[in-house]
């Protein structure tokens, strides 16, 4: 009703309260609350209650390439690197090889691994982004050359030379 009426904060507030007070109530999971709760603290901008309840509702039921793929975005967008990575190499082991959305993927764990300061992880990233999409390899070896170079990794700017 709330959602339906425009005010999403009240509909949080008692959605959020009827989770705490009945948690495992299925009349209630049926209707997905987690998820409808998360997307509503995400609509208002509250990026950590959404998370909260992305991560309640993938530890509940098997997550799809879409909870995956939002609970990577959040993570990163709270400053939770590694979790971020963590949920980007979830979804790329499920993701179709060599798919647009792979590639994208792997483009994203490239930045998470330069943030995270892990220079190897990120070359070797690049290296496969660069086998598996050849018509833009130049851009990744350029990439690549940048990351060794952040890294002080001389020999392997070399080899992205």
């Amino acid at each position: 009703v709330f959602v339906q009426e425009q005010q999403s904060d009240s509909a949080s507030f008692y959605l959020d309260r009827v989770l705490r007070l009945k948690p495992d109530d299925p009349g209630y999971l049926q209707q997905q609350p987690r998820l409808k709760l998360a997307e509503l603290y995400r609509s208002q901008g509250k990026a950590r209650q959404a998370l909260r309840y992305y991560l309640q509702e993938a530890e509940a039921n098997p997550p799809d390439l879409w909870l995956i793929g939002d609970i990577a975005v959040l993570c990163e967008e709270v400053g939770e690197v590694s979790q971020a990575l963590q949920w980007r190499q979830r979804l790329l082991a499920v993701q179709g090889g060599g798919t647009v959305d792979q590639r994208a993927t792997l483009v994203s764990m490239v930045e998470l691994q330069v943030k995270a300061g892990d220079t190897k992880a990120a070359l070797a990233t690049l290296t496969q982004l660069a086998q598996i999409d050849t018509l833009n390899r130049y851009g990744y070896y350029s990439r690549y050359v940048q990351v060794a170079e952040k890294g002080g990794d001389q020999a392997a700017r070399l080899k992205g030379l």
